[in-house]
């Protein structure tokens, strides 16, 4: 297999200036506190899907507790 990398100068300044804007953002993963109706909505569709729509479920909850370590956190977190 052969594989051929080129680089295009003219993007390399955008490129770094996304570079140095991602280094500088925050990424919450999940739901914040300040989270709004529409991502809550979107989480609990996400989770428990809706036959009306024809979208399966896709936990996302569940799996993320799967290890006992995060239970364990996620419980001390609540409290």
């Amino acid at each position: 297999m052969k594989m051929t990398i080129s680089d295009d100068s003219a993007l390399w300044d955008r490129r770094l200036q996304c570079l140095k804007q991602l280094k500088e953002s925050r990424v919450d993963v999940g739901l914040t506190a300040s989270a709004s109706p529409r991502s809550r909505f979107l989480l609990a569709l996400h989770e428990r899907g809706s036959p009306i729509m024809r979208i399966p479920p896709r936990p996302v909850i569940a799996p993320a507790l799967a290890r006992e370590s995060a239970r364990e956190a996620m419980a001390e977190a609540m409290t």
